[in-house]
């Protein structure tokens, strides 16, 4: 079954169905410094979704990924 995020499902089924990816449940239970990867929206392409202070940062391709993972081992800035 394909996933849709909280971006893609509104415009493929308006909100007659909720998200099945919703990326503010997972960013409201992420740590600091932390991303939740292994979700696939099959409409925007949606890979992970990671937390650094208050931003959301929403991540599409692996390249995005090992960046992410990256900046939270370095300290680094994403």
């Amino acid at each position: 079954m394909a996933d849709f995020c909280d971006k893609c499902a509104p415009e493929m089924w308006g909100n007659e169905f909720p998200p099945d990816i919703d990326t503010d449940q997972i960013f409201g239970s992420l740590m600091d410094e932390h991303y939740q990867d292994g979700i696939i929206c099959e409409g925007c392409g949606l890979r992970a979704v990671g937390r650094v202070g208050d931003e959301k940062i929403l991540i599409y391709d692996n390249t995005d990924l090992h960046r992410m993972h990256e900046m939270i081992v370095t300290k680094g800035k994403y």
